[in-house]
């Protein structure tokens, strides 16, 4: 399908396709551009919770790939489905921390889904148990 002059850009910015990236040669699809972003404050969320939360991660580091993967499942159950201050989850407040400095909306949008995504694994995983 292509992209008419006067459509949104499907980067995502949220500009007419002539304004953003119908006037320069496009090296990157916009799905990579907005998963880069997503990478990038993934580990923003990851800096936030050792610098505001350090008492979610382990005293001790990990020497079997056991106590490995008890320590993810130990910092996903504090960071993404305990509430925290103001009855939110860790999650739920770094991306109402940093939401209105997006500029991307497809970023924008996928941020802000994150702890509706997590709310959905909680629900879909308890249906099968």
């Amino acid at each position: 399908m292509k992209v008419g002059r006067n459509d949104p850009c499907p980067c995502g910015s949220g500009k007419k396709y002539k304004k953003c990236c119908g006037n320069s040669k496009v090296i990157e699809f916009p799905t990579q551009i907005v998963n880069n972003e997503l990478d990038q404050y993934f580990r923003s969320l990851q800096e936030y919770i050792v610098d505001h939360y350090p008492h979610v991660m382990p005293a001790i580091p990990a020497k079997s790939d056991t106590e490995k993967l008890h320590e993810f499942f130990s910092i996903l159950q504090k960071t993404v489905f305990n509430s925290h201050k103001e009855n939110k989850t860790i999650m739920e407040e770094y991306v109402n921390r940093v939401k209105d400095s997006v500029i991307r909306p497809a970023t924008k949008e996928s941020l802000e889904s994150w702890p509706n995504s997590v709310s959905w694994f909680i629900f879909s995983e308890n249906d099968h148990f």
